[in-house]
Protein backbone atom coordinates (compact mmCIF):
# COMPACT_ATOMS: atom_id res chain seq x y z
CA UNK A 1 0.00 0.00 0.00
CA UNK A 2 0.78 3.66 0.03
CA UNK A 3 2.72 3.71 3.47
CA UNK A 4 4.80 0.93 2.59
CA UNK A 5 6.26 2.74 -0.20
CA UNK A 6 6.53 6.03 1.22
CA UNK A 7 8.71 3.75 3.62
CA UNK A 8 10.61 2.60 1.36
CA UNK A 9 10.73 6.28 -0.87
CA UNK A 10 14.50 6.52 0.41
CA UNK A 11 17.15 4.62 -1.90
CA UNK A 12 20.31 3.21 -0.82
CA UNK A 13 21.96 5.00 -3.38
CA UNK A 14 22.21 7.73 -5.83
CA UNK A 15 19.63 6.66 -8.64
CA UNK A 16 20.11 6.07 -12.78
CA UNK A 17 18.29 9.35 -13.93
CA UNK A 18 20.40 11.08 -11.16
CA UNK A 19 23.87 9.92 -12.47
CA UNK A 20 22.61 10.33 -16.16
CA UNK A 21 21.85 14.09 -15.20
CA UNK A 22 25.31 14.55 -13.81
CA UNK A 23 27.34 12.99 -16.29
CA UNK A 24 25.64 14.92 -18.84
CA UNK A 25 26.05 18.24 -16.95
CA UNK A 26 29.74 17.14 -16.90
CA UNK A 27 29.69 16.78 -21.05
CA UNK A 28 28.18 20.41 -21.11
CA UNK A 29 30.41 21.57 -19.08
CA UNK A 30 33.72 19.79 -20.06
CA UNK A 31 37.28 21.63 -21.66
CA UNK A 32 36.09 21.45 -25.34
CA UNK A 33 40.15 21.45 -26.56
CA UNK A 34 41.17 18.45 -24.43
CA UNK A 35 39.65 14.76 -24.63
CA UNK A 36 37.70 14.00 -21.54
CA UNK A 37 36.93 10.69 -19.64
CA UNK A 38 33.95 9.92 -17.87
CA UNK A 39 33.16 6.69 -15.63
CA UNK A 40 29.63 6.05 -13.69
CA UNK A 41 28.33 2.96 -11.72
CA UNK A 42 24.60 2.36 -12.05
CA UNK A 43 23.16 0.95 -8.84
CA UNK A 44 19.39 0.18 -10.19
CA UNK A 45 20.04 -3.44 -10.70
CA UNK A 46 21.37 -4.31 -7.09
CA UNK A 47 19.19 -5.20 -4.42
CA UNK A 48 16.41 -3.89 -3.42
CA UNK A 49 15.79 -3.42 -7.48
CA UNK A 50 14.54 0.30 -8.42
CA UNK A 51 13.56 2.00 -11.56
CA UNK A 52 12.64 5.58 -11.51
CA UNK A 53 13.57 9.38 -10.06
CA UNK A 54 13.51 10.19 -6.51
CA UNK A 55 11.84 9.57 -3.47
CA UNK A 56 8.65 8.92 -6.16
CA UNK A 57 10.63 6.69 -8.11
CA UNK A 58 7.79 3.87 -7.97
CA UNK A 59 5.55 5.95 -9.52
CA UNK A 60 7.55 5.35 -12.27
CA UNK A 61 7.93 1.76 -12.20
CA UNK A 62 4.65 0.76 -13.23
CA UNK A 63 5.28 2.58 -16.86
CA UNK A 64 8.54 0.17 -17.13
CA UNK A 65 6.32 -2.53 -16.12
CA UNK A 66 3.74 -2.21 -18.23
CA UNK A 67 6.08 -1.66 -21.21
CA UNK A 68 7.64 -4.83 -19.92
CA UNK A 69 4.63 -6.34 -20.56
CA UNK A 70 4.20 -7.42 -16.76
CA UNK A 71 1.46 -6.49 -14.73
CA UNK A 72 2.04 -2.73 -13.62
CA UNK A 73 0.34 -3.55 -9.95
CA UNK A 74 2.86 -5.41 -8.94
CA UNK A 75 4.19 -3.99 -5.34
CA UNK A 76 7.36 -1.94 -6.34
CA UNK A 77 8.76 -2.46 -3.00
CA UNK A 78 8.97 -6.19 -2.83
CA UNK A 79 12.21 -6.39 -3.25
CA UNK A 80 12.68 -4.68 0.04
CA UNK A 81 11.57 -7.33 1.86
CA UNK A 82 14.03 -9.31 3.98
CA UNK A 83 13.39 -12.83 3.36
CA UNK A 84 13.48 -14.65 0.00
CA UNK A 85 10.34 -14.92 -1.98
CA UNK A 86 8.72 -17.70 -0.98
CA UNK A 87 5.98 -18.45 -2.87
CA UNK A 88 6.42 -18.34 -7.23
CA UNK A 89 4.19 -15.43 -7.07
CA UNK A 90 6.63 -13.45 -5.32
CA UNK A 91 9.35 -14.86 -7.38
CA UNK A 92 7.73 -13.47 -10.32
CA UNK A 93 7.64 -10.16 -9.03
CA UNK A 94 10.59 -9.80 -7.81
CA UNK A 95 12.25 -10.78 -11.33
CA UNK A 96 9.96 -8.75 -12.86
CA UNK A 97 11.28 -5.42 -10.98
CA UNK A 98 14.57 -6.61 -11.61
CA UNK A 99 13.78 -6.32 -15.13
CA UNK A 100 11.91 -2.98 -15.11
CA UNK A 101 15.48 -2.05 -13.01
CA UNK A 102 17.36 -2.93 -16.22
CA UNK A 103 14.66 -1.18 -18.06
CA UNK A 104 15.17 1.93 -16.61
CA UNK A 105 19.21 1.95 -16.65
CA UNK A 106 18.78 1.36 -20.02
CA UNK A 107 16.68 4.19 -20.33
CA UNK A 108 19.13 6.62 -18.56
CA UNK A 109 22.39 5.52 -20.95
CA UNK A 110 20.33 6.01 -24.10
CA UNK A 111 20.29 9.51 -22.77
CA UNK A 112 23.70 9.72 -22.48
CA UNK A 113 24.56 8.56 -25.52
CA UNK A 114 21.83 10.59 -27.13
CA UNK A 115 23.47 13.80 -25.59
CA UNK A 116 26.71 13.07 -27.13
CA UNK A 117 25.34 12.66 -30.48
CA UNK A 118 22.90 15.63 -29.96
CA UNK A 119 26.75 17.73 -28.66
CA UNK A 120 28.76 15.78 -32.24
CA UNK A 121 30.81 13.86 -30.25
CA UNK A 122 29.37 10.32 -30.93
CA UNK A 123 31.98 9.81 -33.94
CA UNK A 124 34.72 10.69 -31.45
CA UNK A 125 33.83 9.04 -28.28
CA UNK A 126 33.74 5.44 -26.93
CA UNK A 127 31.14 4.58 -24.97
CA UNK A 128 31.81 1.49 -22.95
CA UNK A 129 29.26 -0.40 -21.18
CA UNK A 130 30.23 -3.47 -19.20
CA UNK A 131 28.55 -5.53 -15.83
CA UNK A 132 30.93 -5.96 -12.57
CA UNK A 133 28.53 -9.41 -12.16
CA UNK A 134 25.13 -11.17 -12.90
CA UNK A 135 21.93 -11.38 -10.50
CA UNK A 136 20.13 -14.58 -9.77
CA UNK A 137 16.31 -14.84 -9.79
CA UNK A 138 15.89 -17.93 -7.69
CA UNK A 139 17.63 -20.45 -10.66
CA UNK A 140 19.84 -21.95 -8.09
CA UNK A 141 17.61 -21.31 -4.72
CA UNK A 142 18.90 -17.77 -3.75
CA UNK A 143 18.14 -13.70 -4.79
CA UNK A 144 21.02 -11.58 -5.53
CA UNK A 145 24.67 -12.35 -5.77
CA UNK A 146 26.79 -14.00 -4.01
CA UNK A 147 29.97 -15.71 -4.41
CA UNK A 148 29.13 -18.37 -7.28
CA UNK A 149 30.37 -19.61 -10.60
CA UNK A 150 26.69 -19.90 -12.38
CA UNK A 151 26.22 -18.31 -15.35
CA UNK A 152 23.23 -16.07 -13.98
CA UNK A 153 25.64 -14.30 -11.56
CA UNK A 154 29.44 -14.44 -14.21
CA UNK A 155 28.00 -13.85 -17.62
CA UNK A 156 27.43 -10.41 -18.07
CA UNK A 157 27.62 -7.50 -20.54
CA UNK A 158 30.67 -5.62 -22.37
CA UNK A 159 29.41 -3.36 -25.26
CA UNK A 160 31.51 -0.91 -26.73
CA UNK A 161 29.61 2.45 -28.89
CA UNK A 162 30.88 4.89 -31.38
CA UNK A 163 29.15 6.42 -34.04
CA UNK A 164 29.20 5.07 -37.35
CA UNK A 165 31.13 2.26 -36.20
CA UNK A 166 30.19 -1.47 -37.86
CA UNK A 167 28.26 -3.42 -35.59
CA UNK A 168 30.27 -6.93 -35.02
CA UNK A 169 30.01 -9.31 -32.07
CA UNK A 170 32.94 -11.41 -30.75
CA UNK A 171 32.12 -15.66 -30.23
CA UNK A 172 35.33 -15.39 -28.09
CA UNK A 173 35.48 -16.02 -24.16
CA UNK A 174 35.88 -12.83 -22.58
CA UNK A 175 36.41 -11.69 -19.40
CA UNK A 176 36.48 -8.27 -17.13
CA UNK A 177 39.99 -8.30 -17.48
CA UNK A 178 40.12 -8.01 -21.17
CA UNK A 179 38.10 -4.59 -20.61
CA UNK A 180 41.12 -2.17 -20.04
CA UNK A 181 43.42 -3.71 -23.09
CA UNK A 182 39.90 -3.53 -25.24
CA UNK A 183 39.49 0.18 -24.51
CA UNK A 184 43.25 1.09 -25.40
CA UNK A 185 43.43 -0.79 -28.25
CA UNK A 186 39.84 1.12 -29.74
CA UNK A 187 41.72 4.11 -28.97
CA UNK A 188 44.73 3.36 -30.06
CA UNK A 189 46.57 3.96 -26.95
CA UNK A 190 49.88 2.36 -26.96
CA UNK A 191 49.81 -1.61 -25.67
CA UNK A 192 49.18 -1.91 -21.83
CA UNK A 193 51.95 -4.29 -20.91
CA UNK A 194 51.08 -4.85 -17.25
CA UNK A 195 47.38 -6.06 -18.78
CA UNK A 196 46.43 -9.55 -18.06
CA UNK A 197 43.68 -9.51 -20.78
CA UNK A 198 43.54 -8.91 -24.04
CA UNK A 199 41.52 -6.96 -26.48
CA UNK A 200 37.84 -8.54 -27.43
CA UNK A 201 38.72 -7.42 -31.19
CA UNK A 202 41.93 -9.65 -31.05
CA UNK A 203 42.53 -13.13 -31.90
CA UNK A 204 44.33 -13.57 -28.58
CA UNK A 205 40.31 -13.52 -27.43
CA UNK A 206 38.49 -15.65 -30.58
CA UNK A 207 41.14 -18.43 -30.42
CA UNK A 208 41.03 -18.10 -26.01
CA UNK A 209 40.02 -21.66 -25.12
CA UNK A 210 38.81 -21.08 -21.73
CA UNK A 211 38.38 -19.00 -18.92
CA UNK A 212 39.42 -19.40 -15.41
CA UNK A 213 37.57 -18.00 -12.38
CA UNK A 214 38.29 -17.61 -8.76
CA UNK A 215 37.25 -16.33 -5.30
CA UNK A 216 36.42 -16.92 -1.64
CA UNK A 217 33.01 -16.81 -0.10
CA UNK A 218 32.97 -13.80 0.45
CA UNK A 219 34.95 -11.59 3.66
CA UNK A 220 38.95 -11.33 3.46
CA UNK A 221 41.26 -13.01 1.58
CA UNK A 222 43.03 -15.00 4.06
CA UNK A 223 44.75 -17.68 1.55
CA UNK A 224 46.31 -19.72 4.81
CA UNK A 225 42.57 -20.28 6.37
CA UNK A 226 39.81 -19.75 3.67
CA UNK A 227 38.78 -22.35 1.22
CA UNK A 228 40.06 -21.28 -2.82
CA UNK A 229 36.53 -21.29 -5.22
CA UNK A 230 37.76 -22.18 -8.86
CA UNK A 231 35.83 -22.05 -12.03
CA UNK A 232 36.98 -23.28 -15.59
CA UNK A 233 34.95 -22.57 -18.39
CA UNK A 234 34.91 -23.58 -22.16
CA UNK A 235 32.95 -23.33 -24.61
CA UNK A 236 30.98 -26.13 -23.72
CA UNK A 237 31.06 -26.99 -20.42
CA UNK A 238 32.28 -25.58 -17.32
CA UNK A 239 33.76 -27.07 -13.94
CA UNK A 240 33.16 -25.69 -10.83
CA UNK A 241 36.03 -26.66 -7.80
CA UNK A 242 36.73 -25.91 -4.22
CA UNK A 243 38.89 -26.73 -2.10
CA UNK A 244 36.63 -27.87 0.54
CA UNK A 245 33.17 -25.73 1.26
CA UNK A 246 33.31 -22.76 3.09
CA UNK A 247 31.53 -22.64 6.33
CA UNK A 248 29.50 -19.46 5.64
CA UNK A 249 28.38 -21.13 2.19
CA UNK A 250 24.84 -22.44 2.09
CA UNK A 251 24.74 -22.45 -1.38
CA UNK A 252 26.58 -24.74 -3.17
CA UNK A 253 27.36 -28.73 -2.76
CA UNK A 254 30.40 -29.81 -0.83
CA UNK A 255 31.48 -32.35 -4.42
CA UNK A 256 32.81 -30.85 -7.90
CA UNK A 257 30.19 -29.37 -10.29
CA UNK A 258 30.64 -30.07 -14.34
CA UNK A 259 27.96 -29.21 -16.71
CA UNK A 260 27.51 -28.87 -20.02
CA UNK A 261 26.52 -25.34 -21.36
CA UNK A 262 24.78 -26.54 -24.07
CA UNK A 263 22.35 -29.69 -22.99
CA UNK A 264 21.87 -28.30 -19.92
CA UNK A 265 22.08 -23.80 -20.20
CA UNK A 266 20.75 -23.24 -17.07
CA UNK A 267 23.05 -25.97 -15.34
CA UNK A 268 20.41 -27.96 -12.82
CA UNK A 269 22.44 -31.69 -14.11
CA UNK A 270 25.88 -31.62 -12.42
CA UNK A 271 27.39 -34.44 -14.65
CA UNK A 272 30.63 -34.57 -12.53
CA UNK A 273 32.23 -37.95 -12.35
CA UNK A 274 36.49 -38.21 -12.33
CA UNK A 275 36.83 -40.07 -15.22
CA UNK A 276 34.25 -37.98 -17.40
CA UNK A 277 36.53 -37.29 -20.75
CA UNK A 278 35.73 -32.85 -20.90
CA UNK A 279 37.48 -33.03 -17.46
CA UNK A 280 41.38 -33.29 -17.98
CA UNK A 281 41.86 -29.88 -19.66
CA UNK A 282 39.55 -28.32 -17.40
CA UNK A 283 41.69 -29.82 -14.18
CA UNK A 284 45.18 -28.66 -15.53
CA UNK A 285 43.38 -25.44 -16.45
CA UNK A 286 42.54 -24.94 -12.62
CA UNK A 287 46.07 -26.47 -11.44
CA UNK A 288 47.37 -24.06 -13.94
CA UNK A 289 46.02 -21.07 -12.70
CA UNK A 290 46.67 -22.24 -8.70
CA UNK A 291 50.25 -22.28 -9.84
CA UNK A 292 50.27 -18.35 -10.50
CA UNK A 293 48.47 -17.27 -7.21
CA UNK A 294 51.95 -16.65 -4.85
CA UNK A 295 49.89 -17.54 -1.76
CA UNK A 296 49.10 -20.97 -2.58
CA UNK A 297 51.51 -23.08 -1.55
CA UNK A 298 53.02 -26.45 -3.97
CA UNK A 299 51.25 -28.85 -1.34
CA UNK A 300 48.02 -27.69 -1.50
CA UNK A 301 47.97 -27.57 -5.36
CA UNK A 302 49.22 -31.32 -5.47
CA UNK A 303 46.98 -32.32 -2.57
CA UNK A 304 44.08 -30.93 -4.89
CA UNK A 305 45.50 -31.84 -8.17
CA UNK A 306 47.64 -34.56 -7.43
CA UNK A 307 50.13 -35.00 -10.87
CA UNK A 308 48.01 -32.51 -13.16
CA UNK A 309 49.23 -29.88 -9.69
CA UNK A 310 52.66 -31.00 -9.70
CA UNK A 311 53.12 -30.31 -14.01
CA UNK A 312 51.42 -26.73 -13.16
CA UNK A 313 53.94 -26.32 -11.15
CA UNK A 314 56.91 -27.44 -12.76
CA UNK A 315 55.68 -25.52 -15.70
CA UNK A 316 55.07 -22.22 -13.99
CA UNK A 317 58.59 -22.19 -12.24
CA UNK A 318 60.14 -23.08 -15.99
CA UNK A 319 58.46 -20.42 -17.43
CA UNK A 320 59.52 -18.08 -14.81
Amino acid sequence: GRANRLRHRFKHYVDAPALADKVISMLEGRETDRPFFIWTHFMDCHLPYVSGKGRKWFDETAQHLDALNYPSDIDPTAAFRPDRPKSAEDWQAVSALYDASVRGVDKEIGRIVDALDIMGLGKNTWVVIAGDHGEELGEHGDLGHNFVFYEHSIRTPMMFRRLGEKKQRTGGLATSLDLAPTIASLCKFEKLEDCVGSSVCGEAVSERPHVVMETFFGGNCLFHLRPIYLGVRNHRYKFLWKEWRDPRDKLTPDEPELYDLKSDPEEKNNIFRPDHPALPPLRRAAAERLAEIPEISSERIVNAFGEDGRSAIAAFRHEN
